[in-house]
C-alpha cells in the first residue's frame, strides 16, 4: 500500500501493517513489482486504501504450488473511488489480469481472487461461451465461479462494490457464444451492491438461472443480451 504521503511503497512481508513495513521503497525509484510466492499457500494483498498502490507497470504475481485449499490467493482492496476489473486467462487456469484504475496486476498460479472497496467492478469472461455460477460463502459478499470456453477460471469474491458488471459478452466470437449463469440462494447479497449488470452478448440461447435468493436484473441487461431466457425455482427475480 501507499506510505501515508504517496511518496512511498510500503510492503508488509508476514508482518502487521500496523507496524513498520518490512520493504520501505520511494516509489520514483522502480517501475514494476514482482512477487514469487514459491511453495505453500500465499496471499497478495494490494491495498489501495490510501490511492492506487500499483506502479506504472503494475504487478507480477506468481502464486506457485500450493498446500491444498484454499490454495494461492490475490485480495485486491480500492479507496471506494476508482473502478477495477478482473479477466481471467483464456487458455490456462489459475492465471489473468486485474486492473486497479488503469494499472494491471498479471498473476499466475492462483485460486481464489477476492475485490473490495471500488466504485466499480467488473468481472470480464475471456471466451464465447461460459457457464457461471453465483453463490456467497459469507455474510455480506456475493461469489462467482465457472468456466469459459471449457477453462476454469479462478472464482471472484466481491463485497462493498456499488456497480458490478458481469461481462459474458466482451469476448464473444461472431455470432456469440451461449452463456449459462446458475444464481444459489441468497441471491446477490454483496454489501453496498445498488447497480448489478448482465452482459451475455449474442447468443441464441442464454440462459439465467435463479434457484434461490432474490436477483435484481439491471435495465442493462434488457439492451444488452439479444436472447435471455430466465428461469426461476421459487425465487425473486426483478
Amino acid at each position: 500500500r501507499l506510505e501515508s504521503t504517496g511518496d512511498f511503497e510500503d510492503i508488509f512481508q508476514n508482518a502487521p501493517i500496523t507496524g513498520d513495513p518490512t520493504f520501505h521503497l520511494l516509489r520514483s525509484g522502480f517501475t514494476q513489482l514482482f512477487f514469487d510466492g514459491g511453495g505453500g499457500n500465499d496471499t497478495l494483498f494490494v491495498d489501495g486504501s490510501r490511492g492506487n498502490p500499483l506502479p506504472i507497470n503494475g504487478i507480477d504475481y506468481i502464486g506457485g504450488a500450493d498446500n491444498g485449499a484454499p490454495g494461492d490467493s490475490l485480495q485486491l482492496i480500492g479507496d471506494g473511488i476508482f473502478g477495477g476489473s478482473y479477466a481471467p486467462s483464456a487458455t490456462t487456469p489459475g492465471s489473468g489480469s486485474a486492473l486497479l484504475g488503469n494499472l494491471p496486476v498479471h498473476f499466475s498460479g492462483l485460486e481464489p481472487v477476492s475485490a473490495s472497496a471500488f466504485s466499480t467492478f467488473s468481472l470480464i469472461t475471456p471466451n464465447s461461451s461460459d457457464a457461471l455460477t453465483i453463490d456467497s460463502l459469507s455474510p455480506g459478499a456475493n461469489r462467482i465461479s465457472g468456466v469459459s470456453g471449457g477453462i476454469a477460471f479462478e472464482s471472484l469474491t466481491f463485497s462493498a462494490i456499488p456497480s458490478f458488471t458481469l461481462d459474458a459478452a466482451a469476448n464473444d466470437a461472431a455470432g456469440g457464444g451461449n452463456d449459462n449463469i446458475t444464481v444459489f440462494d441468497p441471491g446477490l447479497i454483496a454489501s453496498g451492491l445498488s447497480d448489478f449488470r448482465l452482459l451475455t452478448g449474442g447468443g441464441t440461447s442464454n440462459t439465467l438461472t435463479v434457484n434461490g435468493g432474490s436477483f435484481n436484473l439491471d435495465n442493462d441487461a434488457d439492451n444488452a443480451n439479444l436472447t435471455l431466457n430466465v428461469n426461476t425455482d421459487g425465487a425473486g427475480i426483478a
